[in-house]
């Protein structure tokens, strides 16, 4: 059933792209959005008061594109290795995988045939600081998960130093760059 709720959701929401954290900005430019976790664009938290600060702007940004307790997709994708049984960092959630995606297809140059992906979802709601350990795991590079708004197709992609937020227009994306502009890069490209 989540299978093909999320298969035909992402169709109709998103399907330039696959869904993989990394190619979002590319493929969606005009709604992109990149906000800094710590100030000077600092990549990693190095102490609870830093990590408190990580998880005080991501959960403040989250909560502007999700309601409390809004239905959400959370999404997984981790390279796929064949009959390997693997500690799973976030079995509260019940993961399902949706997906084996070859990468050589989406990235000639970058993968071989046998490069594999596997996309996993878990359908949820929203709760502000109810995902603290998730966001912990992503701001020191143990999992590449990203949430995505139902309700308003909204992606919310964490990664280790910041968010990836792609909004549903361009009108959109502006109104949050000027909320948040003491969190965003100073370069002219936004990383």
């Amino acid at each position: 059933m989540l299978k093909e709720e999320f298969k035909t959701f992402w169709k109709e929401n998103f399907k330039e792209t696959i869904p993989l954290n990394f190619t979002f900005r590319t493929t969606y430019p005009n709604r992109w959005l990149r906000i800094h976790s710590l100030p000077n664009s600092k990549r990693y938290p190095e102490n609870e008061t830093e990590l408190a600060i990580v998880l005080n702007r991501q959960n403040l940004v989250i909560s502007d594109i999700f309601n409390e307790n809004e239905h959400i997709y959370i999404v997984r994708s981790e390279f796929y290795i064949e009959n390997i049984e693997e500690f799973d960092l976030n079995q509260e959630f019940n993961f399902e995988e949706i997906d084996i995606l070859n990468l050589k297809e989406f990235f000639n140059d970058e993968y071989d045939s046998d490069d594999k992906l596997s996309v996993q979802v878990s359908k949820t709601n929203w709760k502000k600081n109810y995902f603290n350990n998730l966001l912990e795991d992503i701001a020191n590079d143990v999992s590449m998960i990203f949430f995505v708004s139902i309700n308003e197709p909204t992606i919310f992609a964490p990664y280790d130093g910041g968010m990836d937020i792609i909004y549903q227009n361009e009108f959109k994306r502006n109104h949050f760059k000027e909320k948040y502009r003491d969190y965003l890069s100073e370069r002219i490209d936004g990383l």
